[in-house]
Order: C-alpha cells, then sequence, then structure tokens
C-alpha cells in the first residue's frame, strides 16, 4: 500500500477520508505509534506522513484486502473494481477493444420499457411425454432473457440459460388436463439488441426420447428503428 500512486482523484479522496479507527484490522495496517496516534486521523494523513518523514507508517504486510474486509469502515459504493481504476492507469484498461457483444452479455437484462415479449406455442399430444422440453434460440447474444418473465401456459417457469443465447423449458405434465391434445404456450421478455435491424429467433420441441415434434420461430417482432 506504500508504493501506490493514485490515478483517479475520486478514489483518492475516498480512502483518504477513511477514520483510521473504523479499521478493524488497524493494527495490521497502520503503525499508530510511528504517525504518533491513530485517533482523529485518516488513511490520507497516513500517507502524507509517510510521504514526508522516515518512518514506515503503512505495515509492509498490509493488503488491500484487509482494507476493504472491514464491517465498520465506511467506503461507500467503492468497490475493488473502482479501487483498480484508482491504482492503474487508465491507458492500462483498453476496455474500448472489448466488443460491445461481451460487455452486453456480462450485464444482467433489466425491464427499461424497450423489451420485447416473445410468444411460442406448439400443440402436444396428453398424456404429455415425460422429458419434452422447448428451446429458443434468441437471435444473437446482444439479446438477454429478462428473469422472472416467462410463463407455461400463466404459470411462471424460468428457463435454463446455462447455454448462452439459449433458453430451455422442460415441459410439466401439468399443462395435460386430460388425454386430449393440448395448445402450449411460452411467453418471455428479452433486452433486444442495442443495434437497430431486424432479428429471428428459432425454437425447437423435442419429446423425452429425442424426437424433434415441432420447429418454429417464436411470434416476435423484434424489429427496432430509429
Amino acid at each position: 500500500m506504500t508504493k501506490v500512486t493514485w490515478k483517479d482523484g475520486n478514489v483518492a479522496r475516498s480512502l483518504a477520508d477513511i477514520q483510521l479507527t473504523d479499521l478493524a484490522s488497524l493494527p495490521n495496517i497502520v503503525d499508530c505509534a510511528a504517525l504518533g496516534g491513530c485517533a482523529g486521523k485518516t488513511l490520507g494523513d497516513a500517507q502524507v506522513a509517510e510521504a514526508g518523514g522516515t518512518a514506515a507508517i503503512f505495515k509492509p504486510t498490509a493488503t488491500f484486502g484487509q482494507l476493504f474486509d472491514q464491517d465498520s469502515a465506511d467506503l461507500g459504493d467503492l468497490g475493488l473494481g473502482g479501487l483498480l481504476f484508482g491504482v492503474i492507469p487508465a491507458d492500462g484498461f483498453p476496455y474500448e477493444n472489448v466488443p460491445l457483444g461481451r460487455i452486453i452479455q456480462a450485464a444482467t437484462p433489466v425491464a427499461d420499457g424497450n423489451e420485447i415479449t416473445y410468444t411460442l406455442t406448439f400443440n402436444t399430444v396428453c398424456p404429455l411425454v415425460t422429458g419434452t422440453t422447448a428451446t429458443v434460440d434468441l437471435p444473437d447474444r446482444t439479446f438477454g432473457y429478462i428473469d422472472g418473465t416467462a410463463e407455461i401456459n400463466g404459470a411462471s417457469a424460468d428457463p435454463d440459460t446455462s447455454q448462452v443465447g439459449s433458453l430451455s423449458w422442460t415441459i410439466p405434465g401439468t399443462v395435460c388436463p386430460g388425454t386430449s391434445p393440448v395448445d402450449v404456450t411460452i411467453t418471455f421478455d428479452v433486452q433486444p439488441s442495442p443495434t437497430a435491424g431486424s432479428y429471428v429467433a428459432h425454437a425447437r420441441v423435442e419429446t423425452g426420447d429425442g424426437d424433434v415434434a415441432n420447429r418454429r420461430r417464436p411470434d416476435a417482432h423484434a424489429e427496432r428503428g430509429h
């Protein structure tokens, strides 16, 4: 910690204002005797004292992990990610080279008024074949499923999203109230691509033995323009 050169003034101020006595691991971070006492002093005071003197104020084994592992210190919204921007030059983060699609994939899709509702309807025999699944392949990886929005015949049913860009449901036997064929309707919302254009999703329904019972495009118009 003694070798840190702050590159971002906001991060430096956030850390500098922390009261030393608020640090639960203070004895492992600062030598209060060398500082002339820690009461009423901040991390900023400790850094200034070390920079202007000959005594080591910060313990040589002190880590940022100890600093952030505090229940009492008020770090506000500052997290390790924010700290990194404070100690590493901005040109050390080539964030402008990261593909937009990868950034979007890492984000959590939310309902922001621009979401699109997809509807997939198919007919199935009853009783339902055990293991029947429905899978929707979204147009591309810049589309993201919004958690908690999926329903099967009106009942909440979040899909399996372990395959990037695909949503999969195991159809419950309760869709069949009897032995006559029934329609099954799956609806869900997605956050669409930020790029305007026409997009097509694809879907397939498979029985438990692997047969593809139905292939179709879910009913959703995903064209966006400005």
